[in-house]
Formats: structure tokens, C-alpha cells, sequence
């Protein structure tokens, strides 16, 4: 797949943009992530959580069901108009929304931060920036964007949880491949979060095993790490 730049865009991201875009017109997922059940077992209640990368919506759906203050935010007005829809269907109320946000703007991603931040600090609770199936989505430029907007604006104690592919993933065989992927260097996330943006790591694991999907169990790592 040959990857298309347009002014002012990272490499990549455009077109995995239109790709997603059609993929979530045609693709619904309702079952949460085993990630999902991961981190539910190690948060308290007491805990707004931010779904970057959202996708279909489904852990944000669980998490709430568990009682958690949630928002999902994604880059696809096609999925996040999707979700709307379904949790007006459902009759859903307040304490769950999902808005479109640009994660490679700075600005934008900071000001919808804020706004989180002043919510959590409002009903007396930490925030969670949870991240599933998204750091190896974007690249290098994005996830700089991403973890030094968090480090300028997370406050102690406030935690970053993600699940993604990494560089051992990158030859093994893939159920859907034909979008861009960037395979991560976790030892390396780890390594930037800990000295650059100032994260205290308190759980990092990985290998096989833990999503498997049609076949497919991609080598992935976990992180949970806390501002510090």
C-alpha cells in the first residue's frame, strides 16, 4: 500500500483516515476488549476515563456500564456520529459521549484535555487516558503530540493505559492488512515515558495471547503508567 501525504498531514495518517472512515460503516463491535477487562480489574471507581481512539466504542460502553464517567474520541466522524447513535438508542444518559478530535493538532488535543481535567476535577475523580489498538495506528510525529500534550497536561497521579503492536508483531500474519500500521518499540515507549515525559511506569508486559481474533494473536505490550 503506497502511503499519500497531503499538505500538512503525517504520513500515513490521511489515508489510514478514509480507510477507518469505510471500514466503520460496515463493522460493529459490541463485545469489550480483553484489554478493557484488564484495566477495569486495576482502576477505581473514582476514575473519568478518556478512550483515545475509540473506535466502534465498545470498551467505553463497558467501562460505563461498570458505572465509570466516560468520553470516546476519535478522528472518524463516521464512527463517532455511529456511536452517538447507538447509546441515544440505548438510552444512555449523562457520564457518556463521544466526540471527534484531531489527536495530531496540539492545540486541539489540549484544549479537549483541559476541559476533561476541569470535568474530573468537578465530580472529585482521576482521569484515565486509555488507549487500545491506536499507538501503532499513528506515527511517530502523532504519538509525540500525543504524550507531550498528556505530560503538559495530566496532573500527579492522573494514569495513561495502552495496549499496541509492537516491532515483534510486524512479520506475523494479519487478519485485515491493508491499512498503515507503525510497529512500536516498547522498550523504547517505556524508556521516553519514564525520562522525557516524566511517567512512572507501574506495569509494562508483553508477548502473545492476549487479543486473539480470528486466528490472528498478535504480539502486543500493556503499559499503565502515572503522571509523576
Amino acid at each position: 500500500m503506497q502511503l499519500v501525504k497531503e499538505k500538512n498531514q503525517p504520513v500515513g495518517e490521511t489515508v489510514n483516515l478514509a480507510y477507518w472512515n469505510e471500514f466503520y460503516k460496515r463493522f460493529y463491535i459490541e463485545e469489550e476488549s480483553t484489554f478493557c477487562s484488564y484495566i477495569k480489574s486495576r482502576i477505581d471507581k473514582d476514575t473519568l476515563i478518556i478512550d483515545i481512539g475509540c473506535g466502534t466504542g465498545q470498551d467505553i460502553r463497558s467501562f460505563y456500564r461498570e458505572g465509570f464517567c466516560v468520553t470516546g474520541i476519535d478522528r472518524s466522524l463516521e464512527v463517532i456520529n455511529s456511536n452517538n447513535n447507538v447509546i441515544k438508542q440505548a438510552g444512555y444518559r449523562d457520564s457518556i459521549d463521544f466526540k471527534q478530535v484531531d489527536i495530531s493538532s496540539e492545540s486541539e488535543l489540549s484544549k479537549f484535555i483541559q476541559e476533561k481535567l476541569e470535568e474530573a476535577r468537578g465530580r472529585k475523580k482521576k482521569l484515565l487516558v486509555y488507549s487500545r489498538f491506536f499507538l501503532h495506528s499513528i506515527n511517530q510525529q502523532t504519538e509525540e503530540v500525543l504524550l507531550k500534550t498528556l505530560a503538559k497536561q495530566l496532573d500527579n497521579g492522573d494514569l495513561f493505559a495502552a495496549e499496541f503492536r509492537t516491532i515483534e508483531d510486524a512479520n506475523k500474519e494479519k487478519v485485515y492488512n491493508n491499512h498503515y500500521r507503525r510497529f512500536v518499540d516498547s522498550e523504547q515507549l517505556v524508556k521516553n515515558l519514564e525520562e522525557v515525559y516524566r511517567f512512572e511506569v507501574l506495569e509494562y508486559t508483553k508477548g502473545t495471547g492476549f487479543s486473539i481474533y480470528k486466528g490472528e494473536d498478535p504480539y502486543l505490550a500493556r503499559i499503565i503508567a502515572r503522571k509523576s
